[in-house]
């Protein structure tokens, strides 16, 4: 299985709502540039964290995170695994792979507008530049779901990546070019209809989840850590640096407009935050714990 977060207030119906101006007093920098150096101002940035096992929520956190962050809201979706968000759309998918579609900004009685099945045992979920939403399969493929999206929604169109070994996570860079990084280690880049095979992960089967900035991958390898390559990747490229610090499982990976990294662990259930530059000796600013029995597959920002 694969996969792959600033600064809110809460309205009084408890929609997620907009920058309180308020400083959490975290040490961490949740404004300036995003990744493709645009001035993010002071728009607010979420973090989702779906949840199998505590009644099948999506708990919704205001960043920058503290040690004492509590949700601003926690949405009803049944077994939920997998969330990928944009600017107006969450999508959760279910254990019985479904996605269930929230409209932005949510709150604790938001209501999917739609229910529509996915493949079989979903390996990640993903947002293109376009509002496509991506889908890693068990198989060589990458599903696609083109908006507008309604309980009739069926793929709309297939990526096949002929070497792929079980789709893994995925995750698009700044330019539009979308990353697969598959069990066996391979990391692929798919640019419209060309698909190429680049960097490896260095250790083990077990890569989770990816996420990209402008200039850097991240592939959270469960046991490894989380791998650091610079971009753009070549068959030569070699992880930059490994962030080891801080918990025992890597298992979701996000970043918010700052280029903070947050990685989603569930030994112990938590959630640690990185700020850049990164390096070997990087260790989390900020440590959120979640409940004892949390059991998510990944995690997602967005506002």
């Amino acid at each position: 299985m694969a996969c792959c977060l600033v600064l809110a207030s809460c309205s009084s119906s408890g929609d997620v709502g907009v920058d309180s101006g308020a400083d959490s007093g975290s040490g961490v920098d949740a404004g300036g540039t995003d990744a493709s150096g645009s001035d993010s101002g002071t728009s607010a940035e979420h973090l989702y964290i779906p949840d199998r096992n505590l009644g099948g929520l999506v708990r919704v956190f205001a960043l920058p995170l503290t040690t004492s962050s509590v949700p601003l809201a926690s949405i009803p979706a049944p077994y939920s695994d997998f969330v990928a968000v944009n600017a107006t759309t969450l999508a959760v998918c279910d254990e019985s792979n479904s996605i269930h579609a929230f409209t932005l900004p949510v709150s604790s009685s938001s209501t999917p507008f739609a229910v529509f099945p996915v493949s079989t045992l979903v390996h990640d979920l993903a947002f293109g530049p376009n509002g496509t939403l991506y889908e890693t399969t068990p198989s060589m493929t990458v599903n696609m779901f083109a908006p507008p999206f309604s309980s009739s929604t069926t793929v709309s169109g297939t990526l096949t990546v002929p070497t792929l070994k079980s789709g893994g996570a995925l995750a698009f860079d700044t330019t539009g070019a979308l990353y697969v990084c598959d069990i066996m280690r391979t990391i692929f880049v798919i640019n419209g209809s060309s698909v190429t095979t680049t960097a490896m992960a260095p250790t083990s089967s077990q890569d989770r989840a990816v996420v990209a900035s402008a200039t850097q991958l991240f592939v959270a390898d469960l046991f490894g850590g989380v791998y650091v390559f610079d971009l753009p990747l070549t068959t030569a490229s070699v992880p930059v640096a490994t962030i080891t610090s801080g918990i025992n499982e890597f298992l979701a990976t996000a970043l918010d407009k700052a280029g903070n990294l947050y990685v989603g662990s569930v030994d112990p259930p938590s959630i640690a935050v990185y700020s850049p530059p990164f390096s070997d000796a990087s260790a989390p600013v900020v440590t959120l714990p979640l409940a004892a029995d949390a059991a998510f597959s990944s995690i997602a920002i967005g506002p």
